[in-house]
């Protein structure tokens, strides 16, 4: 893991470099963000809990390659937790889960937008471009950590993987863009560190609209669909929009939320049968250009009808956000859960759990632009 951080540490020395536009006539530009946390309470995941770690660290380059495309390379180290049935008892107790720093190729595709008219081209490794959070990176969120349904449908983080996305702008009299793509789809749903061989690629479908809400707002909605089949067939439909009302470069009022609705099947005859559905509000009000306060409230529902397993747990999560300037970013939030809940094990009890989260962020360098 050392080796490949050194390598683009050294590379990135470059273009980090005090060099004048004359002087570097590939525009070739980077990037470095930095996750910072902090998670305390019982409701934090037993390998980060009662500590402050770097969760993330991300490097990007980006740059035309020609007239007609452009490059993205993006590599994060960050943190992950193992889990490992050692005793053989056929249950992941606390002194079973570990953490170790991960380094990952996160993206590197090219990408289009004049190859064809109207049209977006992207191929190669990328954030599949579904729902809201799934399509930005993770230090680029309102909130620290990801809402209980987006991380029974896509991870803690995002989804990504080796593909081809195709986004067109419909030739109409109100804004509607539609996105399809088809990847690999051998790593979803995939157990930590298991890769399965995929039966069948992940396609995927986005429609999405924008319109203008009065003079100073606008919202985004998007119907989604994607899905496989590797040692389970998964198919996934959900929603989601985004409204914000602005005051020049004031947001001062978000309004974001997403629906999903998972089915897990295996076997023939069906020996498992999962259904996973749920959604996240997040209403957030802006005082000024630098600080922000939000609630977010989370619903999941799981159902296994092959195990007898069925449970329903809500949260509720206030954000405070402070940002200094768009290079930097303080959230400090607290949450409530309704119940414990062990998506490994598939077990639940009804004793509340709670958590206080504290994150920094920082970007050094060229930042890409952000999604609506």
């Amino acid at each position: 893991m050392r080796f490949p951080i050194l390598v683009l540490a050294f590379i990135s020395s470059f273009a980090f470099a005090d060099v004048r536009p004359t002087e570097n006539p590939t525009g070739l530009k980077t990037g470095l963000a930095v996750d910072i946390n902090g998670n305390f309470g019982k409701a934090a995941r037993l390998t980060d809990r009662d500590q402050i770690f770097i969760r993330e660290a991300e490097l990007t380059f980006l740059a035309p390659i020609d007239p007609l495309f452009d490059g993205v390379l993006t590599g994060s180290a960050h943190r992950e937790a193992e889990s490992g049935d050692a005793n053989g008892d056929g249950v992941i107790d606390p002194g079973e889960y570990t953490a170790h720093t991960n380094f990952e190729l996160h993206e590197a595709y090219l990408s289009s937008s004049k190859l064809i008219p109207r049209s977006r081209i992207k191929a190669g490794r990328y954030q599949v471009g579904l729902g809201r959070l799934n399509r930005i990176h993770r230090h680029d969120w309102e909130f620290t950590s990801a809402p209980l349904i987006n991380e029974q449908v896509f991870g803690e983080e995002a989804y990504f993987d080796n593909g081809l996305e195709y986004s067109w702008l419909m030739p109409l009299p109100f804004y509607l863009d539609w996105t399809v793509g088809l990847t690999d789809g051998a790593n979803y749903g995939k157990s930590e560190g298991n890769f399965y061989k995929a039966r069948s690629k992940f396609a995927y479908s986005r429609l999405a609209t924008y319109f203008s809400i009065g003079d100073t707002g606008g919202a985004e909605i998007g119907a989604n669909y994607a899905q496989t089949k590797n040692d389970s067939k998964y198919q996934i439909a959900g929603a989601d929009f985004t409204a914000k009302w602005r005051d020049g470069k004031v947001v001062r009022f978000l309004f974001q939320g997403e629906y999903w609705n998972k089915s897990q099947r295996q076997g023939s005859p069906i020996t498992f049968d999962q259904r996973t559905s749920g959604f996240y509000l997040f209403p957030q009000v802006g005082f000024d250009e630098n600080i922000s306060f939000g609630v977010r409230y989370d619903f999941l529902h799981v159902k296994n009808s092959r195990l007898g397993f069925k449970h329903s747990v809500n949260a509720v999560m206030p954000v405070l956000s402070i940002k200094p300037s768009e290079f930097s970013r303080f959230n400090l939030s607290y949450s409530r859960q309704s119940r414990a809940f062990d998506a490994v094990n598939l077990t639940s009890n009804n004793k509340p759990q709670s958590q206080v989260e504290l994150q920094a962020t920082f970007i050094l360098g060229t930042h890409p632009a952000h999604n609506f």
